[in-house]
């Protein structure tokens, strides 16, 4: 616990860095764009890779920095090119999840089971529980008809989310590396 919320502290400092604003304000700006090349289904399920600049700003800079950097994904990406109403509660969901990813990932070695550990749980408590959640209030469907659809979703794509998450930290890791030496 006292690791963590060392961690959380540093990650608080990391906003004072100029190349943090700079790197996160590129990962914004790429999380939004692969935003673009989501598939919708139906308008209660979306597949994409929106994951992805999230938990590299996570890996990189922490939980603080995250949390924000995800927030800021989901309102550019909602100005640019809005899908539906908007609602505060998806861009709560967008913010937890950089949060989860900072957590998880800061300042600790890029393993195969924390991107699992890290991807199942935002998976689970954000995509299958808030965001049905969220859903279910703002089309006034039941919980009971979404749910299954979600959890069925999130399922399938764990293990390809969690290994491409794995694989894209490691190569990230060691660009990083490289870049910090200079």
């Amino acid at each position: 616990m006292k690791n963590t919320l060392e961690n959380i502290r540093l990650s608080w400092l990391e906003l004072k860095k100029t190349r943090t604003l700079t790197t996160i304000a590129l990962l914004v700006a790429m999380g939004v764009i692969l935003g673009f090349f989501t598939i919708v289904p139906s308008e209660t399920l979306k597949i994409g890779l929106g994951f992805v600049a999230t938990s590299i700003m996570g890996f990189l800079f922490g939980p603080v920095p995250a949390t924000l950097g995800a927030a800021a994904i989901d309102l550019i990406s909602y100005m640019i090119r809005p899908t539906g109403p908007y609602f505060f509660g998806f861009t709560l969901d967008k913010a937890l999840s950089g949060l989860i990813y900072g957590l998880f990932f800061y300042r600790r070695p890029v393993r195969l089971w924390r991107s699992a550990a890290a991807k199942g749980l935002v998976s689970l408590l954000v995509n299958c529980l808030l965001a049905t959640y969220w859903l279910s209030l703002l089309y006034g469907k039941s919980i009971s008809l979404l749910l299954p659809a979600r959890v069925i979703k999130n399922a399938i794509a764990l293990p390809f989310e969690a290994v491409a998450i794995w694989l894209l930290l490691a190569g990230v890791q060691k660009a990083w590396e490289r870049i910090s030496r200079r």
